[in-house]
């Protein structure tokens, strides 16, 4: 006969056997799930894309995004998606989707990050109509980023797009 004393280990054992097993299989079921289909361009050459879509016609590869377009994703995370997305969605402030083609240009958003304020005070038509436009709220200024920031963060909003 069997001391349960020595049943109760084993059976603990089991249970914790049993509950990995399950546990597996879930995370198998997620990845399934989760894995993107293969599209017959894949398919031709082992995973690897082909140069050509399922029409046949040739396509380009899509770009990689520059260093300075990688380095403004992080300054980006940083600083600005707290009120911004990359995309056209308006958050506290504007999405920021073809901000370089929206605006009198670069000099002019290199000042806007800095100080939106004084540019406001200063008068500038654009500046004004941007506060209008976004209920008056107050952009914070980012005085600290440098020219070569600023443009990393809009080379990587123009990447996303």
């Amino acid at each position: 006969m069997i001391n349960p004393n020595q049943l109760r280990p084993l059976v603990s054992a089991l249970y914790g056997l049993v509950a990995t097993v399950i546990l597996m299989l879930m995370l198998v079921v997620v990845m399934v799930f989760l894995m993107p289909a293969e599209t017959p361009a894949m398919a031709d050459a082992g995973g690897a894309p082909t140069p050509t879509a399922t029409s046949g016609a040739p396509t380009a590869a899509p770009k990689a995004p520059s260093a300075d377009a990688v380095a403004g994703k992080e300054i980006f995370n940083n600083n600005c998606a707290a009120c911004h997305s990359a995309g056209a969605d308006k958050l506290v402030g504007p999405g920021l989707k073809g901000v370089r083609q929206r605006t009198p240009g670069e000099a002019w958003l290199q000042k806007w990050i800095r100080n939106s304020s004084a540019l406001i005070a200063s008068g500038d038509a654009y500046a004004v109509k941007v506060f209008n436009d976004n209920g008056q709220v107050q952009m914070t200024s980012f005085a600290s980023l440098t020219d070569q920031q600023i443009k990393q963060i809009l080379d990587y909003v123009d990447s996303s797009n």
